[in-house]
């Protein structure tokens, strides 16, 4: 890789965010022309996608003991050395986690233009001690901690007539028990190795050390500032400007004589940062002397307010806010914690599509490129002080809270400190916090009652229910609905919802968590390992596969909530809508809709038929408030299948597509249902235990003995369909079977008794499929109503069907799918231990037909009832899973037409503690339950 070196104008507390666009690449023969900017030298890659090769030497486990090269960033075992450890995890016992150090090497050459100037060596992430000497002596002292940013200053440890020798030690466990407790024993990968970039910080002598901004709401400015070197005479002239580069006001001046400068303005007329409009400015602060520039750097920043009003809420702006937030991990399969801008781009986009205005930094402060984005594209942010239910001792504690702290404080989209997780806090350093923050953030401890808020992880709805019994802290648990394989997240969490955005001090929370965190093993044969059950916990996989919970989300949270569930008879165009923005007035979306035909089954597509389209009438709904929706429709709109509705942010990004029937079931099946040809006379033969039904090329077998379908011959291939129909509920014994001719149809009746009952009555029409009708009557308490039957799973190979699609649901996960004609491939997708989504085996909903493709010859199952659930085979149990929770029951047959099905759970709580939706179906007195459905074989 070409050595290079780049001038930047951008300076954060103790570090130059050197990702920024307004950087300036030059040669070392240009330096002297920008003398009084900021110089990086990059020693290592700055992403993990950019990398540079260095000498390594691992002391134990895979490919140790020798002299051999690495990619840096990197973390070592994804390159292939050393040994994998979860932190709290299967894997290894605490006595046998592996502990190898790493040895680096790098030759770099310095630049004789660097002499009288401060050179600084800045290192992004080490994991987890680090030893560092420049040309055989040390940099400086240790560090410790492995997800912080530290430097040292090597201005006299540089030879400039010879190249220049770097080593660092990285030692994977510390030689501080209490950052290994804090680090490296928690519910993550405990991993190794220089992560992050390392570089060269190249300063005047006379230089900007260190910015901290606080910029108000109301146009309050104040800005701290560490000056190197100064002289008695020296000014700070201080210019603020938008990211064009315009000027906001005058340039001010201050004297710099001092170490530490404080300067205050005020502003008129400033445009606020908020998540749904992220204005952000520039500050430019020029360090003069005799009115020679001697340093200059520029520095983003946003003008906000963040503060807890006790027994209130969180304010931002004035307004008091609720958090749609999730839980974050640094991420990614090949690379462990060494990820890319690309990446934090693509994770907030994410979020942000799923209609989430928040995220927390779980466990650690993460990449500074992922900061900028939050403050670009607008996400309020929790940092965190690593600390999984152990603390930093004070020492090296209030060294990482200095180095956190002062990163990092300028992101406007930091809303809130995070000391430590889940008892992970050292008390002894809560009010450090503020000695670096002008700002003053609120410091608050997840999990515990802390400082005016109530963070308590993993509440159950009861909770909820009863919390203001408990107190009046800001209530926002930083950790909910646990997504471990398919739970969690998006199933139940409506009922949640809209129960704590009703709560008095609510401020919303914060889901677990945003992606599986699954490590590539490269002692494994390159298998993606989540440590069992412990990192399965994403509503997306570790390439960011979307699961169902990703759409059930971006409807749950989506800031426009429309509450129309089926479309009238009488419809006239207006549907009740509530804007749930904090900031933002409706009349800054737009919503378009659209009318539409589906294909049939025997149509060799799955798009549909556009009929109409239009926009809705402009609307002006401030936040909080609700109105209606209209829209114009033809007057022919009923002879379309469905109406859908989407709505379009400021910025033209679809927020969400709601979609409703407006043909019937019955109406798709009698269109469907066109009478075929060779429609000759049905016969039946009685053969000893078998029932035989003939209606042209098709042949139905019955079992007498039992009344069920057991078999079925179509143009002489066989349909292994069998064991069937049933209540899925309950196997009842046979009462009777009876059949008999009835005109030019032939019925066969079957009865079941017990405790409740099932009639069965099969038609068998000429030329047209056959017709069943049935009623059950059963009470109390099931985990799913309807009829199930058998077909063999290895004769299946894929399923196309009209409904809600395309992936499958619970009773608590009904939301964020669309109806139309869908089409999946089999697979044998377990959430969370693989990736194949959507997944192929489960319940789908609305389904108003379904094509069962497979090996010998494909069926099609019409269902005549609205609302109907199609129960496609049984989803494996996760290997990984300890309970239940996660895996609902099915009915014994593994194909079910089902009018109710079961909720599911999360890894620590039984569906019934998730609320109204989570809780069995009830059946009172035996209520009778009639269907109609059509086999077409």
């Amino acid at each position: 890789m070409k050595k290079r070196i780049f001038a930047y104008s951008l300076k954060s507390l103790g570090c130059l965010l050197r990702a920024l666009p307004v950087a300036v690449l030059i040669t070392v023969s240009s330096l002297s022309a920008i003398a009084q900017q900021t110089i990086f030298y990059n020693l290592s890659g700055t992403d993990k996608d950019h990398t540079v090769q260095w000498d390594f030497f691992c002391t134990k486990g895979q490919n140790s003991g020798k002299w051999t090269k690495i990619a840096v960033p990197s973390n070592w075992e994804l390159q292939g050395f050393g040994g994998y450890t979860y932190g709290n995890g299967y894997n290894i016992p605490k006595e046998g986690r592996s502990n190898e150090q790493g040895i680096y090497k790098y030759a770099f050459t310095a630049s004789r233009q660097w002499k009288n100037k401060r050179v600084f060596i800045v290192f992004e992430g080490v994991m987890t001690d680090a030893e560092v000497k420049i040309n055989g002596q040390f940099a400086g002292p240790v560090h410790q901690g492995g997800f912080y940013q530290f430097r040292y200053d090597i201005t006299n440890l540089i030879n400039y007539t010879d190249s220049n020798r770097l080593e660092v030690t990285v030692s994977k466990q510390s030689s501080n028990k209490s950052v290994n407790r804090a680090e490296r024993e928690g519910d993550f990968w405990a991993l190794a190795g220089i992560f992050r970039p390392v570089y060269l910080e190249i300063v005047p002598e006379t230089f900007i050390s260190k910015v901290a901004i606080d910029a108000k709401a109301n146009g309050a400015f104040k800005l701290i500032v560490s000056i190197g070197n100064g002289k008695k005479g020296d000014k700070l002239e201080v210019q603020i400007k938008e990211i064009n580069g315009t000027n906001v006001g005058k340039p001010f001046t201050t004297d710099a004589s001092l170490t530490a400068v404080t300067i205050q303005n005020q502003f008129q007329q400033i445009k606020t940062w908020n998540p749904e409009r992220p204005h952000l400015y520039q500050v430019v602060l020029s360090l003069k002397r005799n009115g020679k520039v001697l340093h200059t750097i520029k520095q983003r920043f946003g003008f906000r307010t963040a503060e807890l009003r006790p027994g209130d809420g969180f304010y931002v702006n004035d307004v008091k806010v609720i958090f749609k937030g999730v839980d974050r991990h640094s991420a990614w399969p090949e690379t462990g914690r060494t990820l890319s801008r690309e990446i934090s781009i693509m994770d907030v986009k994410l979020m942000k599509e799923m209609n989430m205005n928040a995220v927390r930094m779980s466990h650690y402060p993460p990449d500074q490129h992922f900061l900028d984005v939050c403050d670009s594209l607008g996400l309020f942010v929790l940092d965190e002080l690593t600390g999984w239910q152990a603390a930093y001792d004070t020492i090296v504690g209030r060294k990482l809270v200095k180095e956190l702290v002062e990163r990092d404080v300028n992101h406007p989209s930091i809303v809130m400190w995070a000391n430590g997780n889940e008892r992970g806090w050292n008390e002894a350093l809560d009010n450090d916090f503020k000695l670096y923050d002008p700002q003053n953030r609120l410091v608050y401890h997840p999990q515990e009652r802390f400082n005016g808020t109530d963070t308590k992880h993993y509440p159950d709805y009861n909770y909820v229910v009863n919390s203001t019994l408990y107190g009046n802290e800001v209530f926002f648990p930083t950790e909910f609905m646990h997504g471990l394989y398919d739970g969690g997240h998006g199933a139940g969490l409506q009922d949640f919802w809209e129960l704590m955005i009703k709560h008095p001090y609510a401020a919303g929370g914060f889901l677990w968590d945003l992606a599986d965190e699954g490590m590539v093993r490269t002692d494994k044969g390159g298998s993606i390992d989540t440590d069992g059950n412990h990192g399965a916990d994403g509503i997306l996989g570790p390439h960011r596969e979307k699961e169902a919970s990703y759409y059930a989300i971006k409807e749950i949270w989506s800031p426009v909530q429309i509450t129309m569930k089926n479309v009238p008879a009488n419809f006239d165009g207006k549907i009740n809508v509530e804007n749930r923005y904090l900031y933002t007035n409706l009349n800054q979306c737009s919503f378009k809709w659209k009318l539409v035909s589906f294909p049939l089954p025997a149509q060799p597509t799955s798009q549909f038929n556009t009929n109409a389209t239009g926009n809705c009438a402009p609307i002006s709904l401030a936040a909080g408030e609700k109105g209606y929706l209209k829209m114009k429709l033809p007057a022919n709109w009923k002879s379309s299948d469905a109406l859908y509705l989407t709505a379009y942010d400021q910025n033209k990004q679809e927020i969400f597509t709601w979609s409703w029937n407006i043909s019937s079931a019955a109406q798709v099946t009698k269109k469907a249902l066109v009478k075929k040809g060779n429609a000759g006379a049905i016969n039946a033969k009685d053969e000893g235990e078998q029932l035989i039904i003939n209606n042209g090329n098709v042949s139905c077998y019955f079992t007498k003995s039992t009344g069920f379908l057991d078999k079925v011959i179509s143009n002489n291939s066989t349909i292994s369909l069998s064991g069937g129909p049933v209540m899925a509920a309950s196997q009842l014994p046979l009462k009777g079977l009876t059949h008999y001719a009835n005109d030019s149809n032939y019925v066969v009746e079957v009865s079941y008794g017990g405790e409740g009952s099932l009639s069965l009555k099969w038609i068998f029409s000429p030329g047209k499929p056959a017709k069943l009708e049935y009623v059950f009557q059963q009470k109390g308490d099931v985990d799913f109503i309807g009829l199930s039957m058998n077909y063999p799973e290895e004769k299946i190979t894929g399923m196309r069907w009209l409904g809600r699609g395309p992936y499958r649901v619970w009773k608590n996960r009904m939301q964020g799918l669309q109806l139309g004609v869908w089409h999946k491939d089999y697979n044998n997708t377990v959430t969370g231990e693989s990736w194949l989504y959507p997944e192929f085996k489960g319940y789908h909903a609305n389904v108003n037909w379904v094509v069962v493709e497979t090996k010998e010859k494909p069926f099609t199952i019409y269902c005549e009832n609205e609302n109907m659930f199609f129960q496609m085979l049984k989803p494996e149990k996760p290997k990984g899973a300890t309970n239940d929770n996660n895996h609902p029951p099915f009915p014994a047959g593994n194909l079910g037409i089902m009018h109710a099905i079961p909720p599911i759970g999360t890894k620590f709580q039984a569906a019934e503690k998730m609320g109204p939706q989570s809780q069995k179906n009830m059946q009172l007195n035996y209520t009778p339950v009639l269907g109609a459905i059509w086999f077409e074989f």
